[in-house]
């Protein structure tokens, strides 16, 4: 599991300069996820978009 998180964080990142404005910020949003579940920790969900 760590692993593909890993790899995954590094396939993000190397998409970011590429992407804009929301699509960016989503894409940061999940670099900032992985990172806590790979420390451990759990992240809450947003409220539901409505």
């Amino acid at each position: 599991m760590r692993a593909h998180l890993t790899g995954l964080d590094a396939l993000i990142e190397a998409s970011l300069p590429s992407r804009t404005d929301m699509q960016k910020a989503h894409l940061e949003d999940l670099r900032f996820r992985i990172s806590e579940a790979l420390q451990g920790r759990t992240v809450a969900a947003g409220p539901p978009v409505t």
